[in-house]
């Protein structure tokens, strides 16, 4: 799972790797790896992009819905696209300099599989809902 450039870690992954790290590779006085604080950093980017992506996923089925979008809306559809853009361009390439290469170092094959395992099945879609008002769209 750790293979692929640009494959973006969850939370859970993330914090396993870092553990690992800071078991092996923490120094004396206890002071985190450097593995540790990119970790907190990527879960600092999970938190942001949630939320950008909560009112993208608003204002994307309202567009849906209506067919179109109010100017104010659609500038802020944009922001956080290019938010969203410029978060994963980062954290990717944190993952891939720093965060794959300790775990092809730190983890076993049969623990990267259980994780993939794990994250692919945490991204399984949600059950469909009944009908538009349970999912939040403002018309």
């Amino acid at each position: 799972m750790f293979e692929g450039p640009g494959l973006i870690l969850d939370w859970s992954a993330s914090r396993h790797i870092a553990h690992c790290a800071n078991a092996t590779c923490g120094d004396r006085n206890g002071r985190p790896s450097r593995t540790t604080a990119e970790v907190a950093r990527l879960e600092r980017d999970h938190d942001e992009a949630d939320q950008h992506h909560g009112v993208v996923d608003t204002l994307v089925r309202r567009w849906l819905v209506r067919g179109h979008l109010e100017a104010d809306e659609a500038r802020e559809l944009r922001e956080r696209l290019t938010a969203l853009r410029v978060i994963y361009e980062q954290h990717i390439k944190v993952e891939d300099r720093e965060l794959f290469p300790t775990a092809a170092r730190l983890l076993s094959a049969s623990e990267i599989k259980e994780m993939g395992c794990e994250m692919a099945a945490r991204r399984l879609p949600p059950a469909k809902t009944r009908n538009r008002s349970d999912q939040g769209i403002d018309t």
